[in-house]
This record gives structure tokens, sequence and C-alpha cells, in this order.
């Protein structure tokens, strides 16, 4: 499968280049997404939830379509991940 930001923060998933992205429908609540990363099996998204101060927002995904939250950091920004 292969996943990407959109420039608006959504995630979205194909399971094939050659065919069109799907937008995951209500997975994460990103108002800032930074980056996807996947590693040792598991694809993880960082960003925040709001503008200047917004809350981190960590994700996690073992199959790149249904996301769960991890971990919420009041006031920090996480702006990647690697």
């Amino acid at each position: 499968i292969y996943v990407a930001l959109g420039a608006s923060s959504d995630i979205w998933y194909t399971a094939n280049l050659t065919e069109s992205f799907t937008k995951i429908a209500s997975a994460t609540s990103f108002s800032q997404a930074r980056k996807i990363i996947y590693r040792k099996n598991l694809f993880v998204a960082v960003g925040s939830a709001g503008g200047s101060g917004g809350d981190g927002k960590i994700y996690t995904s073992v199959d790149g379509i249904v996301w769960t939250q991890r971990l919420g950091v009041s006031n920090k920004q996480f702006q990647n991940v690697y």
C-alpha cells in the first residue's frame, strides 16, 4: 500500500500507483500534518491539531487505512519523525 499526505493535511492511500488515491474519511484530526513514515511494519504520522501552539499529534497504522491516535501533547508541535 502507498500512503501520502494531501495539501490540506489529509491522509490518502492506494494499493497501486496506477490507480487513484482514496482519502481516509475521518482517520485523524490533523490541521497541520507534517510527515508519514513506514518502519518495522508500522506507519507513523506526526503533526499538530492547531496552528501556532496547537497540540502535537502522533497516529499509527499497520495497514495505512485505519489510524489510531497514540499521543497528544499540549502546546507542542511535531515537525518530523525518523
